[in-house]
């Protein structure tokens, strides 16, 4: 969620006449902690002399962040066949702000989805509560009768059927 923002300093900064190397560096400092912690390697390595690039991308998989790998795919091809890294850099911005957006948008969308899995789960349980609340011999009615057991757990196993069908409907919306 930081990288867009820390991307945008990059750009600011490389506006300003810095290099892509300072830029980065400076971007890094003034990046809230989890994301500086993060690319702490990158100025260990920057300070060593090592290359930047093999260090972002080493980062990228240690903590698995597309977004990172990205920006370093735009740094290598940038240093192979030259162009605009700041154009890269900004189209990468647009990207990353979209992906965000629409991942809101469909979770705001199966928002309604989610809560109707949780009614549809819930009815059956609430209205076994309220029949044995309401009239507490139909239980009794069950449990005297030969078959009324196996009714009983008939309707249980149905319903954690039902809801195991509905949990795993839920996950794949996420």
């Amino acid at each position: 969620q930081q990288l867009a923002g820390f991307i945008d300093r990059i750009i600011r900064m490389m506006s300003i006449g810095r290099s892509f190397d300072s830029a980065l560096l400076q971007a890094i400092e003034d990046s809230p902690q989890a994301l500086a912690e993060a690319l702490d390697g990158v100025v260990i390595e920057n300070s060593l002399g090592g290359d930047t690039v093999a260090a972002l991308r080493e980062t990228a998989q240690t903590y698995a962040m597309q977004e990172l790998q990205l920006l370093t795919l735009a740094l290598r091809i940038n240093q192979r066949y030259g162009g605009s890294i700041k154009a890269m850099l900004e189209n990468i911005i647009v990207m990353i702000r979209r992906r965000e957006q629409a991942e809101r948008e469909l979770k705001a969308l199966t928002g309604e989805t989610r809560l109707s899995a949780w009614v549809l789960g819930t009815i059956p349980l609430g209205m076994a509560a309220y029949m044995m609340i309401v009239n507490p011999r139909y239980v009794g009615y069950l449990l005297n009768d030969p078959h009324g057991t196996e009714i009983i757990l008939l309707a249980l196993g149905l319903q954690a059927s039902g809801g195991l069908i509905l949990w795993r409907m839920m996950r794949s919306l996420r």
